[in-house]
Order: C-alpha cells, then structure tokens, then sequence
C-alpha cells in the first residue's frame, strides 16, 4: 500500500530529479508527478509523491515548512480536493 503526498510552494526551477533525491532521503519513492501547466510546461510549483505509509509520514514530518531552494515547503497527506483543483485550473 501506498499513501499519495502533496507538496507545494515548489520554486519554479525545482526538477523532478531534485525532488526525488530530496524524497528518498526518507525513503523509497514510488512515483512522482511534478505538475506543469499545459500549453507552457512550466512548473505549478505542486507535485505528487507515492510512498509507503512509514515513509511518507517521516517526509511530512521532516520537510513539511523547511525551506528548500528558497521557499517553505507545504507538505501533506493528499485530499481530494488537491487533485480537484489540479485538474481544474490546467
């Protein structure tokens, strides 16, 4: 079983691979899905992260408000409505 994490306030230059190099310091990272808007392919500054539940409870704990390239990171468990909101403002 997997648990889905939220993460935002990305700075705009943050990549996939940074992202997880910086997830798998707390364990194995599943998938990714670093969220970019359509017709530009710029980054929306969100992503989601699968990771086993141990593992994602750990990075919530760990990363959740700490800066990282110059902002603070929002971390969380994902809710429906983060998908939702995704879809609907692409």
């Amino acid at each position: 079983m997997v648990q889905t994490i939220f993460v935002s306030n990305l700075s705009p230059e943050v990549g996939e691979k940074e992202i997880q190099e910086l997830f798998n310091q707390y364990g194995e990272v599943h998938s990714l899905d670093l969220v970019s808007h359509r017709k530009t392919g710029e980054s929306r500054g969100i992503c989601f992260v699968k990771m086993n539940p141990d593992d994602a409870d750990a990075v919530i704990k760990a990363l959740n408000g700490k800066a990282f390239r110059g902002r603070n990171l929002q971390v969380r468990l994902v809710e429906e409505e983060d998908r939702k909101d995704t879809a609907q403002t692409e």
